[in-house]
């Protein structure tokens, strides 16, 4: 899979496998070189998810089939 197919399903596995409520407060989400960037409007959301950042990539490579996600940064 190239990477523009791995960064839609993203998009998609991002809602599910953090659920609603996060989903809701994430402006933007892009993969770009192995780095997932993820945009959201919360601030104590990206404290949380930082803390979470690396258990959070792991899940969305076990779902992917695959380690395309290197590192996820939170802005």
């Amino acid at each position: 899979m190239d990477n523009v197919v791995f960064a839609d399903r993203i998009a998609s596995l991002w809602q599910e496998t953090l659920g609603d409520e996060i989903a809701k407060e994430t402006d933007r989400i892009f993969l770009q070189n192995g780095y997932l960037f993820v945009n959201l409007k919360s601030p104590s959301l990206k404290t949380e998810l930082m803390m979470r950042r690396t258990m959070i990539a792991h899940r969305l490579n076990e779902k992917l089939g695959s380690d395309v996600i290197k590192t996820v940064v939170i802005r």
